[in-house]
């Protein structure tokens, strides 16, 4: 019995050493929050049929900004209307990228697809060419709205004239 009793106690005091090791290092620059567990992190402080309740007491122990962990992910959540609107208007390229999900370079679309990429030099030439392509097949035109209207009405007509089917 104590054969294996010890390697796993070793073993999982190990891994409890190595995740808060982990998390001290990144926690270090983020906003205060609720103490997380280890490997769940913060998600039985939060609600999930009511989580602006949740948010709400957080916000008044916390203040509008305050920082969660779910698993190992770490979340910033901000509160209150002057705070979002700071955020994205008066510092946006800040608050302005997507995560890295390794799983979208595994299923082929790579880092520098436009729905992923991440906020930055690549992203903005992705944007501006799909946003001129767009615009040379007429998106924002009144000709391309006209066409619309045109093809849905052929398309109803054919649905009824199928009686639905």
């Amino acid at each position: 019995m104590t054969l294996i009793t010890t390697p796993l106690i070793f073993l999982t005091v190990f891994t409890l050493l190595l995740d808060f090791m982990k998390r001290r290092k990144k926690w270090s620059r983020y906003p205060p929050g609720p103490a997380s567990l280890p490997f769940i992190g913060t998600m039985f402080s939060i609600d999930f049929h009511n989580p602006h309740r949740s948010f709400g007491q957080l916000q008044k122990k916390f203040g509008n900004i305050f920082s969660l962990q779910n698993c190992w992910t770490n979340v910033v959540v901000l509160n209150g209307y002057k705070t979002v609107k700071e955020a994205l208007v008066h510092k946006s390229e800040d608050f302005a990228d997507r995560p890295h999900f390794p799983i979208y370079e595994h299923m082929g679309y790579g880092k520098n697809w436009i729905v992923v990429a991440r906020y930055g030099h690549v992203w903005k030439e992705l944007r501006r060419f799909a946003l001129s392509t767009l615009r040379n097949f007429g998106m924002g035109k009144k000709s391309l709205e006209e066409r619309v209207v045109e093809e849905a009405g052929f398309l109803c007509s054919e649905i009824k004239s199928e009686e639905g089917l």
